[in-house]
């Protein structure tokens, strides 16, 4: 006996009642698809000429994007939460972009939405390696990327990277880096026919592996 069969006779519904019910179930099910799409599909929030330009100024006075000094340290570490003051003052020349916390982004004047992806990209990085990796986060405006790569610091020792002469396969296409065109499979597979890798530079000898990806996945190897 089919589901609607046993409604039917429970319930005794008429085919009318029974059509109501299935039209009631599929908006529901459309409301709540909506829900986990919708973000996709809006724009999202970006700083206006005249935000950028004040931002711009505040920051060439030494001053974060809230016209205030702020602690350098607070701000990196989270300690700063979004629109709290600080209790001592050093002005702020540049931040790290591979330490600052979403609150710290929060504290600068960077929108949520953009301090939120800024940070989740990174984690899923494992650290940025240069200034051009920040217009692969979602969302991204020019007008917030100048003022970042004007003022982010990246230091490369600050990326986690990743021993491929150990790494799971599973563990590495976690990456965003190598999850796709079977990258992490090739690399594993390498090292299991041809024993540990001895020099970042082997991975070129992997057919998948051109010079442009080369360069991108470069800083978060090591070799152990």
């Amino acid at each position: 006996m089919n589901p609607w069969q046993w409604i039917k006779e429970y319930f005794n519904l008429s085919q009318r009642e029974r059509n109501g019910i299935t039209m009631v179930i599929i908006l529901i099910s459309l409301v709540i698809a909506t829900q986990y799409t919708l973000h996709y599909f809006a724009k999202p929030p970006s700083l206006s000429p005249k935000a950028f330009d004040s931002a711009m100024a505040l920051l060439k006075n030494g001053k974060g994007l809230h016209d205030e000094n702020i602690y350098f340290n607070e701000i990196e570490s989270g300690a700063a939460e979004a629109g709290a003051k600080p209790a001592n003052s050093l002005a702020l020349k540049h931040f790290s972009v591979n330490k600052i916390t979403v609150n710290g982004l929060l504290f600068l004047g960077f929108s949520p939405y953009i301090a939120k992806h800024l940070v989740e990209y990174r984690d899923m990085l494992g650290g940025y390696a240069n200034a051009g990796q920040m217009k692969e986060v979602y969302g991204m405006d020019s007008a917030t990327l100048k003022i970042i790569n004007s003022y982010a610091k990246i230091d490369p020792d600050e990326i986690r990277k990743i021993d491929i002469n150990h790494v799971l396969t599973a563990d590495l296409a976690r990456h965003p880096y190598f999850r796709y065109h079977h990258l992490a499979n090739a690399i594993v597979e390498y090292r299991e026919q041809h024993g540990d890798y001895k020099n970042i530079t082997d991975l070129k000898n992997i057919l998948t592996i051109d010079a442009e990806t080369y360069l991108k996945i470069a800083p978060y190897i090591i070799i152990k």
